[in-house]
């Protein structure tokens, strides 16, 4: 036996690294043609968990996902949840029995005495028995006739059991020192292919347990699996997939490397052929998160890469339906996220009006409209009323043409629904880090999964073949793809938001073009093959043409049998000129005039300027001359008969006029006199407390000083010389002498109490000064 699995000879050493070198060499830039898109997927409808497990039935009607302890089961035609049920305890491995009556699971079952594996009935999903040898199970195989299915041991091996009853049937114990990582059966269950974590792959004859060869792979096996028909034998390790022929001798067949030279290095997790024998699908993780799908129908030539499907999100575990239509990956989200080239089926038969033309009736179809809002939330439009029939224009597909003369660019936007933008944003929020939040790298990383999906020469041959611009056929030089709005900043608890996918195409027709010309969109043009837009209602549509110059036509509901749309783009009819407009073009025709105005309106507002500020200064010293005229007349007579003197007067005046300048200071209140009465009860009182008084004629009294209010600081008044009349003694001698302007005592009287209403003192007189010529 050849432990190496390459021969002892020179020969098979240098046939091995020639076909290693071959191999490298072509993988390294396959010929890649788009074949899946992403196709949505099933929320957990249990509750938050991650992905560890999925399997297809072999007759294409059911996947299996594992959430943690939850088992959801989606029906691949309609991909909508059938039935769901919590385990009890984590799910570690999913398989279904080849007539896909039965599905096994496997349990972590860590405590003693519990179920590792527990085998369900699908058409009632009742347990029919479980086997509790074992611990994490998630490696199971059933032979080919469904008499028997396999399990790893807690002894390092595995064991064989039988599918009526779990009863045991064998054990194969020797051979591997690490976990057992995959199992699988030849077609005639005559041989049975083991792979572990230590990095050896045995295969053994199933009924004596003896190994025919065994290989060593540099790192610990991923997945190990037979062909459908068992024409080869196929493990992962690292970033190579090991194929094998299973024939006498099994001899070498290939190494394919998926290590990306530009974009790094690459881990294959698991991998899986389509029941039909015709795929081979894996999923990859590391700097490339990807599906590889390769074509096994190339036989003992290399297997090419039939389509290359860039995920960018973390998977788990991967299941492919048996006519390889659908591929179902596990996700660490809440999310069994699906990829395809076809479309879903309808949720159910029945007939009537189908409003969006997208073969469902009104009936069964759940947005009976195609704007991409559910019936059941469409409720606001323009007739208030049956808004599932009228589609939100916002919200359905929008195609727009721009004519420049020759250039023409073409823009098709479609958006997905809300369940569908939930989905990606529940995708995104866990391919860079996991939280609920979708940051700028995770939309870039989604931006990149669902534009890289489409066939460049598909979309650009459906607009070539589709639209016309006066007799002259488009000619599409260049397509780009990307998303608007419903990824960066968003979060998983967003169940609204919609997000745009947008595909434009530019390119040119043979010679330019002006209004008027026409323009023609085939109908029912359809969207991009092998893309999200395969899950998305494409009809109806709102159509926007428009030329450069400004003409522009619009066509707000188009529907998929709507018919050719056959434009006419007219030139721009000139528009009558505004008064503003005419004011303009005068004032150009006519500047010199203008600018005779402006100077003239400068020249007059100066001359109204000057004239309000001049001032007459002749006014002014007629009358200040006339005025000291008189006074000098007026002084000059009252003042005759007055000398200049110099006595204690002056002071007397000097006080009397710094008094009324200084503000009056507020006169200090006396504390009331009680009442005699009053006097006597308090000085009983304070004998009471205070020590015996001393006899009267043995007292000293103390005067009561008023407290003196602090003096004003004034200024040292100047001292003047001021002229003063002569005192004359009026005395009078007669009756008819008496002078009433002297004060009697009465009149004082009455002038004290005008003073204290008024505030004035009596008797002031203001020093009248003489003013100097």
């Amino acid at each position: 036996m050849d432990n190496t699995g390459f021969g002892s000879g020179k020969a098979t050493i240098l046939a091995c690294f020639m076909a290693v070198l071959f191999t490298l060499l072509s993988v390294a830039s396959p010929q890649v043609v788009a074949g899946y898109g992403w196709a949505g997927g099933v929320v957990n409808p249990i509750g938050a968990s991650i992905g560890t497990a999925v399997a297809a039935s072999p007759d294409g009607e059911l996947i299996a996902s594992s959430h943690h302890d939850s088992l959801v089961i989606v029906d691949t035609h309609r991909r909508v949840a059938v039935y769901s049920t919590t385990m009890m305890d984590v799910i570690t491995g999913l398989e279904f029995s080849h007539n896909s009556q039965y599905l096994l699971v496997g349990i972590e079952s860590v405590l003693p005495s519990t179920p590792a594996l527990i085998v369900l009935q699908v058409s009632d999903w009742q347990q029919v028995h479980f086997n509790e040898d074992g611990t994490s199970v998630s490696a199971i195989a059933v032979n080919h006739d469904d008499t028997t299915y396999a399990i790893p041991n807690e002894d390092g091996g595995f064991t064989e059991w039988s599918m009526e009853d779990s009863s045991f049937i064998r054990t194969h114990s020797t051979g591997h020192s690490g976990t057992i990582s995959c199992i699988s059966y030849s077609s005639d269950s005559s041989r049975i292919l083991s792979g572990s974590s230590d990095g050896v792959v045995i295969v053994r004859w199933r009924g004596n347990s003896t190994v025919i060869e065994q290989w060593s792979a540099p790192s610990g096996i991923s997945d190990c699996s037979f062909s459908v028909d068992s024409s080869y034998m196929a493990w992962t390790s690292g970033s190579s997939l090991w194929v094998r022929h299973h024939v006498e001798g099994n001899p070498f067949h290939s190494i394919l490397n998926l290590n990306d030279g530009e974009l790094g290095v690459v881990d294959i997790l698991r991998m899986q052929f389509s029941g039909d024998g015709s795929k081979l699908a894996v999923l990859t993780a590391g700097s490339v998160r990807s599906i590889v799908i390769y074509d096994v129908t190339a036989g003992d030539d290399l297997w090419p890469v039939q389509d290359k499907i860039l995920t960018n999100h973390i998977g788990v575990n991967i299941a492919i339906i048996p006519d390889g239509t659908l591929i179902a990956v596990s996700t660490q989200t809440t999310l069994l996220t699906f990829y395809s080239h076809t479309r879903a089926e309808p949720l159910g038969q029945g007939g009537g009006v189908d409003t969006d033309q997208d073969g469902e009736p009104n009936s069964i179809d759940p947005d009976d409209d195609g704007d991409g809002i559910p019936d059941s939330f469409d409720i606001i439009c323009v007739t208030a009323k049956d808004c599932h029939l009228y589609p939100n224009e916002e919200s359905i597909r929008r195609i727009g043409v721009h004519v420049d003369g020759q250039i023409v660019t073409v823009t098709d936007t479609l958006h997905l629904n809300s369940t569908q933008s939930t989905a990606i944003r529940i995708l995104a929020s866990d391919s860079n880090v996991q939280d609920f939040v979708v940051d700028i790298i995770e939309a870039n990383l989604m931006r990149e999964m669902l534009c890289s999906q489409h066939d460049v020469q598909d979309v650009m041959g459906r607009w070539v073949s589709g639209l016309t611009i006066e007799g002259q056929s488009f000619s599409a030089d260049s397509v780009h793809c990307f998303l608007n709005g419903g990824l960066e900043g968003r979060t998983t608890l967003d169940k609204t938001t919609m997000i745009e996918v947008t595909w434009t195409i530019r390119g040119r027709i043979a010679n330019p073009v002006t209004t008027p010309y026409n323009v023609t969109i085939s109908e029912g043009i359809p969207t991009p093959d092998h893309t999200v837009a395969l899950i998305i209602p494409v009809f109806p549509a709102h159509v926007t043409i428009e030329d450069s110059s400004g003409s522009i036509h619009f066509t707000e509901i188009w529907h998929r049998r709507g018919g050719d749309i056959n434009v006419e783009l007219q030139p721009l009819a000139e528009a009558e000129p505004t008064p503003i407009e005419l004011a303009l073009a005068a004032a150009i025709s006519y500047w010199y005039v203008l600018i005779l105005c402006i100077f003239a309106v400068i020249a007059l507002m100066l001359v109204l300027m000057r004239s309000r500020g001049k001032i007459d200064f002749e006014l002014d010293d007629e009358f200040e001359e006339e005025f000291n005229d008189e006074s000098e007349e007026h002084y000059d007579d009252e003042y005759d008969d007055a000398d200049y003197v110099e006595d204690g007067d002056e002071q007397e005046w000097s006080d009397e006029y710094q008094q009324e300048a200084m503000p009056s200071q507020p006169e200090v209140r006396r504390r009331p006199t009680p009442p005699r009465a009053v006097q006597a009860d308090i000085a009983r009182k304070s004998r009471k407390r205070s020590p015996p008084r001393p006899p009267p004629d043995e007292r000293v009294t103390t005067p009561i000083h008023e407290p003196e209010p602090e003096p004003v600081p004034v200024n040292k008044p100047v001292r003047r010389r001021v002229r003063k009349k002569k005192q004359v003694d009026h005395t009078p001698q007669r009756l008819s002498e008496i002078d009433e302007s002297i004060a009697t005592p009465e009149d004082m009287e009455i002038e004290d109490a005008l003073s204290q209403f008024t505030g004035k003192k009596p008797g002031t007189r203001r020093r009248r000064v003489r003013k100097s010529k």
